[in-house]
Order: C-alpha cells, then structure tokens, then sequence
C-alpha cells in the first residue's frame, strides 16, 4: 500500500484504469442493489453448486478452492440443497 498516514484514502483504493471500478462509497450506500460480501459469497457458491447439479466436489473446483472449504462455508452460510 502506498498510502501515508493509519488511514487508506479512496483514491488509494482505485482500480487499474479500463477494469471495472466501484461506485463511490456514498453511491453504493444508496443503492438497493450493493451486495454486501457475505451475500456476494452465497451468490457464488449457490451458483457454481446449481451449475454441477449440487456436487460439491465439481462445486468446490469451479470456485477454484477445496472441497472442505466449500462445505465449511455452507455449513457457517446454511447453503443446502433444495427441498
């Protein structure tokens, strides 16, 4: 980090020119849409989970981590299968 000071400045925070950047913090505090990172988390794993039909092991590798990890963070998030 290339910042001065104990706080990290917005500016410092910008991404690398031409990738997508997010909206000023003020922006997505108004916006009904932001997702907070546990939401985002769920999103992913219940998405790569429905693509490889709930195999948790294929889920695991389309996320590109292990197959306990997957699982802990459905047992910590309650992903389970649908009924």
């Amino acid at each position: 980090m290339l910042c001065e000071g104990t706080t990290i400045s917005s500016d410092a925070l910008r991404l690398h020119p031409g990738l997508v950047q997010a909206p000023p913090a003020e922006e997505a505090a108004d916006s009904e849409e932001t997702l907070n990172l546990v939401q985002s988390e769920v999103l992913l794993i219940t998405q790569a989970l429905e693509q490889s039909e709930w195999n948790v092991t294929k889920a695991a590798k389309l996320l590109g981590i292990s197959r306990d990890t997957l699982r802990y963070r459905m047992e910590k998030y309650e992903v389970r299968p649908p009924a």
